[in-house]
């Protein structure tokens, strides 16, 4: 699954979907969100459904998860056309699909903050990984770390915590910024040289490091809303 679903509901009534839009639902809003999806009849228990044992080729997943007490209740499925038990896969996402549009049916009184004053979503801080790994292997870059002006305290060879990758000869420094910083080290770099992946509310920059003929990958995560992202070996990203 991704960081950042399609959409996430918390338990205040707020609402964030995969681009950051933000509303929020009054008590009435979530009552009626939630009796959407406890009665389909689909979360009595956890459930994956597979794919169909002669299908061949990719399928995109469609899954819902339900937060019953410190229970998370999980049911997912491929689209249909990749699943053998059909029936029970166009209900998953027929629910899925009528979550994701839960604006158009939702009534006003539904709304503490509704669609019309949306917000979007912007993070107090990020989580950052620098890992540097010997060996200029796959293809040229186009920035070196010599061209680049750190812009955090201290080097970026000394940035945070140091871990070591089990995986291989790569090292990790990890560190949490604040938003000022987060965009100062997007600005060093450039805009331009970072690649974006929404559905995991992060950014990652590939750089040469000629003078110790390495790459170094600089990846930054945003925490989801009430989220306290720490540098931990089973955070990171190897």
């Amino acid at each position: 699954g991704y960081r950042y679903p399609s959409l996430t509901v918390y338990r205040d009534g707020t609402v964030l979907n995969r681009s950051g839009r933000m509303t929020r639902l009054t008590p009435t809003g979530m009552e009626r969100l939630t009796f959407a999806t406890t009665n389909s009849g689909l979360f009595l228990a956890s459930g994956d459904l597979g794919f169909e044992p002669g299908y061949v080729g990719g399928a995109a997943t469609v899954f819902i998860e339900l937060r019953r007490g410190v229970e998370i209740i999980r049911r997912s499925t491929p689209l249909a056309e990749a699943q053998a038990t059909r029936d029970e896969a166009l209900r998953i996402i027929a629910l899925a699909e009528r979550l994701i549009d839960h604006e158009s049916w939702l009534p006003a009184d539904a709304w503490a903050a509704g669609p019309a004053t949306a917000t979007t979503y912007a993070p107090t801080h990020f989580l950052v990984q620098v890992t540097v790994e010997a060996g200029l292997v796959g293809p040229p870059l186009a920035l070196d770390v010599a061209d680049v002006e750190w812009p955090l305290p201290g080097r970026m060879e000394t940035f945070g915590v140091k871990f070591e990758s089990p995986f291989s000869s790569a090292i990790t420094r990890c560190g949490v910024i604040g938003l000022s910083e987060g965009l100062a080290l997007e600005r060093a770099i450039g805009a331009q040289h970072w690649a974006r992946d929404p559905n995991a509310g992060e950014s990652s920059a590939d750089l040469a490091w000629g003078a110790a003929d390495s790459r170094v990958t600089i990846r930054r995560v945003s925490p989801l809303p009430g989220e306290q992202l720490e540098c931990t070996a089973d955070a990171l990203n190897w």
